[in-house]
């Protein structure tokens, strides 16, 4: 099981989300949770990034490649990868810590994905508040059938 990161101190944090667009979507949840916590939260995903017009509120950008990885996330205090296997081999800067969810044990237990990250946000990262709604919204001039 890993270790508390850090305690809840507002932060910024990089999502790292799969390229899966459902992953992505599911991804949203946690950010809205971390959000709702006070952490300034950035999505980096090229499946979610297509999306970013139902997502607002939220700072959305393509998946850097591993050239430009230092540059783009140099900024952030956590570097979060809530899907992936590993860690990308996004390098780290100096005093940034990592979290890869699958490396704990509860991420592979049979429940909601949802459930699962609340589990992991509100242990490993302090999040106490729970965000309930999704933070998408239908864009103006989009029909809703």
């Amino acid at each position: 099981m890993q270790k508390k990161l850090m305690p809840a101190q507002r932060c910024s944090l990089a999502l790292i989300v799969g390229n899966k667009l459902g992953d992505g979507i599911i991804a949203m949840s946690l950010r809205d949770r971390l959000v709702e916590n006070g952490y300034r939260v950035t999505v980096f995903g090229n499946a979610i990034e297509g999306l970013k017009a139902l997502f607002p509120k939220t700072d959305i950008k393509p998946f850097p490649s591993l050239k430009e990885a230092k540059g783009a996330f140099s900024s952030f205090d956590i570097l979060v990868y809530p899907q992936q296997e590993d860690d990308c081999g996004f390098p780290l800067a100096k005093g940034q810590k990592r979290l890869v969810f699958r490396e704990d044990p509860r991420f592979h237990e049979k429940k909601p994905m949802r459930k699962i990250y609340e589990e992991l946000s509100s242990d490993l990262l302090d999040c106490r508040h729970t965000y309930k709604e999704n933070s998408s919204k239908i864009p103006k001039g989009w029909k809703k059938d």
